[in-house]
């Protein structure tokens, strides 16, 4: 028995109240949505009622930290992992709106996860999140695009067919698929079939030679993949855009990227601007051979990644993009520069101030001349600049940093 200063009782013998299961629903559903699925599973031995609190979970998360926990294996050992959660979804009671799945690397074929998506669909599943670590992967079931009440839907390491049946879903606000195959096209049909989309992530992505988005509502955009081109239709709302190549353009004309950000620069109002891997390779001829009237005046962050600055073409991009960004606050600049000879600068007016710009970041600094040339015409040109952050490329050179600063040290201010 203990007592407070008073003297008076806290907690008596065995026959006491039990204060815990009588805490308020909402409370008892918060302490157990923060908790991992394997310790609230524990917590249902404390008494019956705790047992179906547990058993009616909202939310149910098989995390890789769930696997570690219940199997209590070493990693090479293989797992049940089909009868683990069939156990858990079959013993629950009452809908299960929020789902998340981590399939373990370790087992030992393709995982089948029809028969969990079609046991969510009879118990009001809204939000689904499948995380595929394994070697294998695994096909969406098509009775997936029949439910139209999904708000958000996370797909990692699969294989996606669309149902010529497929209507729509009405309710979906964020969407994310990473390292997916399309099949069977529709690809155009599905995202317009989003009507209230605000965010599309598509990371890694195959099967779709020409990606077309359309979405009215659509506010962030991130697309890395393979594609010979993309476009958007009616995305007005775009606040944030990331775009990226996987693997380089044959036969690269560029045409396709100028329709892009002329739709971007004209139709939409874009804060932040990130272009990577090979795209910004992409869209250089483009941007050089081009007539382009491009002005992002909304934007304030521009990230601008994998570029070659010994690439005459991309290096004049570079140049053109920082230009056509009048009210940019940060930019963001990562290098994959090869040793060359060649001293290019930033074709300019020599009256050209970027009134905006306060803070520069360079990223795989090699202290190549047209790097450098780069960085001189951004400090000297930028009267509101504040920081400047370099990172260097590692190299056997080790007074590579010795020499930038010195270089930086002469470098004009504006």
């Amino acid at each position: 028995m203990a007592t407070n200063c008073s003297g008076k009782t806290l907690i008596g013998n065995g026959n006491s109240e039990d204060l815990i299961s009588y805490l308020p629903s909402n409370v008892i559903d918060c302490i157990m949505d923060h908790l991992p699925l394997h310790d609230t599973a524990r917590l249902a031995i404390m008494s019956r009622d705790w047992k179906q609190i547990w058993k009616s979970l909202p939310h149910l998360k098989f995390d890789a930290q769930f696997f570690k926990q219940v199997l209590n294996k070493n990693e090479s050992e293989d797992i049940d992992f089909f009868r683990i959660v069939s156990k858990v979804l079959l013993s629950h009671n009452g809908p299960i709106p929020r789902f998340y799945l981590h399939i373990p690397y370790m087992i030992s074929e393709g995982p089948d996860v029809s028969p969990f998506i079609s046991f969510l669909l009879n118990n009001g599943v809204r939000e689904i999140t499948i995380e595929n670590c394994s070697s294998f992967s695994f096909d969406l079931p098509s009775h997936i695009f029949s439910c139209v009440e999904f708000k958000s839907l996370k797909l990692d390491f699969c294989i996606i067919l669309i149902p010529p049946t497929f209507k729509c879903f009405k309710y979906l606000i964020h969407l994310q698929l990473d390292n997916v195959r399309f099949t069977g096209g529709r690809f155009r049909s599905f995202i317009a079939g989003c009507p209230v989309l605000e965010t599309l992530i598509l990371k890694g992505f195959s099967g779709v030679d020409h990606p077309t988005i359309e979405a009215p509502n659509l506010k962030f955009l991130n697309v890395w993949g393979t594609f010979k081109s993309n476009s958007l239709k009616n995305c007005q709302g775009l606040q944030s855009v990331t775009i990226g190549l996987l693997e380089k353009v044959a036969n690269n004309r560029g045409e396709k990227a100028r329709d892009l950000f002329d739709f971007i620069s004209k139709s939409c109002k874009v804060q932040e601007l990130n272009i990577g891997g090979y795209y910004f390779e992409f869209m250089a001829v483009t941007c050089y051979w081009g007539v382009m009237s491009w002005t992002f005046k909304e934007l304030k962050l521009l990230q601008l990644s994998n570029i070659d600055a010994n690439n005459f073409f991309q290096f004049f991009c570079a140049g053109r993009l920082i230009q056509y960004c009048p009210n940019m606050e940060e930019l963001v600049i990562s290098f994959r520069s090869t040793a060359c000879s060649d001293d290019y600068v930033v074709n300019s007016d020599p009256s050209y101030k970027h009134c905006s710009l306060r803070r520069v970041s360079f990223d795989s600094v090699s202290g190549f001349n047209t790097e450098l040339n780069l960085i001189e015409f951004l400090l000297s040109h930028s009267p509101a600049l504040e920081k400047v952050y370099i990172k260097v490329n590692p190299t056997p050179a080790s007074d590579l940093e010795w020499k930038l600063a010195r270089a930086l040290m002469r470098f004009p201010r504006a």
